[in-house]
């Protein structure tokens, strides 16, 4: 496949000394990765993922990719700046080509690529409610499960790349790198003036990869691989936990890419031939991993989400050990390579993560009579949260046990209410403030009379009755605690409505029952099905 590449420079950056995390000052005129002009539109990038919370046991988990989180953020997840980056084990092979003004050649000079993961960051649970929540909000909001309060199961990690095989006698191979929670491959320190939080990726010239502890897959490519045109998608299993309110480097893990010819090469030798046509007749195996360059517009004055999540390049400097600016040692921070404009590159991952710990959901019983509020227990760390033990605190000074209760506040206001679950050694805390006064949940629903539930929780029907003040064109739906919609009515122009509804397929859990008119105005109440 032919790909067009802008020629860029290397360029120093002023650093910090030898042997310690860099902190560099930031050169806001180069921009130093290269990015390839081919298009890449949305859904060539999307895999057919099961984007609707995949449960697993206790656990619900999502898809996530940080780069689509920040593109959603900035770029209205239009993915205009994919890119992709050529990894070389080493800087003997050539680039050749004609930009047009004559020819040019250069030593290719990339040759591993890291990046960071840290699960707190706004991005993703931004992301996750784009994606995962688009219509109906889940019970428990988003921002509240990607905390540093929850562990996160990382089960697999799913990897974007272009792979031109042109030699098929021999097996290439992409050495995996996963960096576990704690690994001295991370350590943390500033960039730029003012200085912006920044992690750096420990590297060790000598091997071409991470220098601390991880878990090393090696993928074998082969013909079946090949991705010269379309994009080609690896999913590798992952079986990390990024443990809860953790310190240091506790909650960051992170992985790096290493590829390694099977074919043999000399020094000299062509590795890309952007002319046309191309001058080469034997052109070797190239991967190319898939990156993102989100391009800001303006250099930030601050890294608004805390965020973690950043990459770094092995770049000739490192991989021979002849910086000069403090950065040997280390894959270089790609934020330290910076347009006019500002580029932040990443490497293009999936993560598939599932946020762990405890979480609640609350509704008022009888809104316009008193201030009894019911509690809905949606942690889903246990094995059997029957076995597991529950404290309340109210934030009046009550305090209950039950897994599910329900307390009557003594005044309208705010309190703030958490709960401590506990199952054999493990324990989690999580706590919500929850505004308690009359009639507030109609408020969204001006000529809503009045809606009751009952039997709560229910085994087999649930009985809806709404009344309104005028005529109403409603859509009555129930939603499960994961955003999926499993029950929808349109009973058309109403001002009572009475339905008996069988909800005995379903699934024990927490259900939603969300009533809406035709003027986007909207209701829910929250009921248990057993």
């Amino acid at each position: 496949m032919k790909k067009i590449f802008t020629i860029l420079a290397i360029v120093t950056i002023s650093g910090a000394a030898f042997g310690q995390a860099p902190t560099t000052g930031i050169d806001k005129e180069l921009n130093l990765l290269p990015r390839d002009a081919k298009p890449a539109s949305k859904d060539m990038v999307y895999k057919d993922r099961y984007l609707s919370g995949t449960r697993d046991g206790a656990l619900t988990y999502y898809w996530v990719n940080y780069s689509l989180g920040v593109d959603l953020a900035f770029n209205g997840l239009a993915l205009e700046n994919i890119s992709a980056m050529p990894l070389w084990p080493d800087s003997t092979v050539k680039v050749v080509g004609n930009d047009g003004t004559g020819p040019f050649e250069y030593f290719w000079w990339v040759h591993s690529f890291a990046t960071t993961l840290d699960p707190t960051s706004f991005y993703f649970h931004d992301y996750v409610d784009y994606e995962y929540y688009p219509d109906i909000p889940p019970a428990v909001p988003t921002p509240l499960w990607f905390d540093a309060k929850h562990a996160f199961d990382v089960d697999s990690v799913g990897i974007y790349y272009y792979y031109d095989r042109y030699n098929t006698d021999v097996t290439d191979t992409l050495e995996v790198y996963l960096i576990t929670p704690s690994s001295s491959a991370l350590v943390f320190g500033t960039l730029g003036d003012p200085p912006y939080q920044a992690v750096y990726t420990r590297y060790i010239d000598d091997f071409n990869r991470p220098n601390g502890t991880f878990q090393k897959q090696t993928v074998l490519l082969g013909d079946a691989d090949t991705a010269s045109f379309g994009i080609g998608y690896i999913q590798l299993p992952v079986d990390i936990e990024i443990p809860k309110s953790p310190t240091g480097n506790a909650n960051k893990i992170g992985i790096a890419f290493s590829y390694k010819p099977g074919q043999s090469y000399s020094f000299g030798d062509t590795l890309l031939d952007f002319n046309d046509p191309p001058t080469v007749t034997n052109p070797m195996n190239v991967f190319w991993l898939l990156t993102n360059e989100e391009l800001l517009e303006s250099l930030p004055t601050a890294y608004g989400d805390g965020s973690y999540n950043q990459s770094g390049a092995a770049t000739s400097d490192v991989r021979y050990n002849i910086s000069t600016t403090g950065w040997n040692g280390y894959y270089i921070n790609t934020t330290a390579f910076l347009s006019p404009e500002y580029a932040w590159e990443h490497a293009f991952v999936d993560w598939h993560m599932a946020p762990k710990g405890a979480a609640f959901a609350f509704q008022n019983v009888s809104p316009c009579v008193d201030l009894t509020m019911e509690f809905f227990d949606l942690s889903n760390f246990m094995d059997d949260p029957a076995s597991a033990s529950y404290y309340w605190i109210f934030g009046d000074g009550s305090i209950d046990f039950d897994q599910n209760p329900t307390h009557t506040f003594p005044n309208p206001g705010s309190y703030e209410v958490c709960v401590v679950v506990t199952e054999g050694a493990v324990s989690y805390e999580t706590c919500r403030t929850i505004n308690v006064d009359f009639c507030t949940s109609l408020d969204e629903f001006s000529s809503l009379n009045d809606f009751s539930l009952y039997p709560n929780p229910a085994n087999n029907l649930i009985n809806l009755n709404v009344s309104f003040n005028t005529s109403e064109d409603i859509m009555v739906s129930i939603v499960n605690n994961q955003g999926q919609v499993v029950y929808r009515n349109n009973p058309g122009q109403v001002t009572t409505f009475n339905d008996a509804i069988n909800v005995e397929q379903l699934a024990a859990g927490l259900y939603m029952m969300h009533i809406q008119n035709a003027a986007g105005q909207a209701v829910t109440r929250s009921f248990v099905v057993e």
